[in-house]
């Protein structure tokens, strides 16, 4: 509910009504959830005209019966639209593995600006320069007069940007950080030159930078070779909406990512170590700092007959394993046991400790 209300009062103070007015609703319908009647009220006290969905930046004081009609659909529209981003933003920050995030996030530009074909470009890494980032997932919307119109998707593909995309025009998203539209590709303007534009016939094209803190984490490329102007300014504010929620969706995919490839390398030493350790020909048993058993080879648990119990303590070793002093009948002192010694910090060997069991003595060294 706070969320929702600093979200109305930041796009208010930008003179952006309509996504205020969609936030503000969405405050509070969760401040009425909750119960908290007074933050209702407030609220309906202090932007009466935002709830009240008189947010037009100047009203006008007649119209006519049709054009208030069409005014009224225009604006219902535009609401469902709204509504219909945040419902995306709230699909993309769901999903946190990245070849889930980068379908979802294509399929939902797509159907959002009406474009042909999506790119989604992301660095190969967090230094990499503009020519080496990759693109890594494309969509395609196919329109079927018989049927609803069709997604199709690939992710993780790693392509090169030469020879796919305009360069130059990504160069000068991802330089100046800003999004950048184009009407009509065919027509003379800063980047006809390029060679993607020469070989292409490209018409409509919207490039967005994705942008974490300020940095850029990926960027949309759009194209719409249909009609000139496709990409309106409706359907470039969906991107600019769209496009900090996907930002930090791809960081936390990449971390979580990160995080999951340093687990399986994690995983793979402790195999590697555990197949190193159970060829050594000789008993290895590892204790944490109170003592207690936390790893014994197999040779180990052969020599003292049974395998340690992660419950025991020192104390309890010498009566669980039946230790003596070497060709004595004298119970090895628990204080004096090699594992009791290192953990005083002292590098121990010994030649005088005698394993009994079942009638019979082995000596350990």
């Amino acid at each position: 509910a706070l969320a929702f209300e600093l979200a109305a009062k930041f796009y208010r103070a930008r003179g952006r009504d309509r996504f205020a007015h969609l936030y503000l609703q969405e405050a509070h319908y969760a401040y009425r959830l909750w119960g908290a009647t007074a933050k209702v009220k407030h609220l309906e006290a202090e932007f009466p005209d935002l709830l009240n969905g008189d947010f037009r930046a100047n009203p006008q004081p007649t119209v006519s019966a049709t054009q208030a009609s069409l005014t009224s659909q225009r604006s219902s529209q535009q609401e469902i639209d709204l509504q219909a981003v945040f419902r995306a933003s709230q699909a993309i920050s769901s999903e946190i593995e990245m070849a889930r995030l980068l379908s979802a996030l294509i399929k939902i530009l797509l159907e959002s600006t009406g474009a042909q074909k999506g790119y989604l470009v992301l660095p190969a890494s967090s230094e990499a320069a503009t020519e080496d980032w990759l693109i890594e997932a494309v969509g395609y919307a196919e329109d079927d007069p018989s049927q609803a119109k069709t997604l199709s998707v690939d992710v993780l593909l790693h392509l090169p940007l030469a020879g796919n995309l305009p360069l130059s025009l990504i160069n000068t998203v991802l330089r100046c950080r800003e999004s950048l539209v184009l009407d009509d590709a065919t027509q003379p303007s800063d980047f006809a030159a390029d060679v993607y534009f020469q070989s292409h016939a490209a018409r409509s094209i919207l490039c967005a930078p994705l942008l974490n803190r300020g940095v850029p984490v990926g960027l949309v490329y759009l194209e719409n070779n249909l009609t000139p102007g496709a990409f309106t300014l409706n359907r470039l504010e969906v991107v600019q909406l769209l496009s900090g929620q996907a930002a930090i969706s791809i960081h936390n995919a990449r971390l979580y990512a990160q995080l999951r490839d340093s687990e399986t390398q994690v995983r793979q030493s402790e195999q590697r170590l555990n197949q190193f350790l159970e060829a050594i020909p000789v008993g290895i048993s590892v204790f944490d700092r109170t003592g207690h058993f936390v790893y014994q080879n197999a040779k180990a648990q052969n020599l003292q007959g049974k395998p340690g119990s992660a419950e025991s303590t020192v104390d309890q070793l010498v009566e669980e394993f039946q230790l003596y002093r070497a060709h004595t009948e004298q119970s090895y002192p628990a204080s004096e046991l090699p594992v009791a010694r290192a953990l005083r910090g002292e590098t121990v060997h010994i030649d005088d400790l005698e394993l009994r069991q079942n009638g019979h003595s082995r000596p350990l060294e």
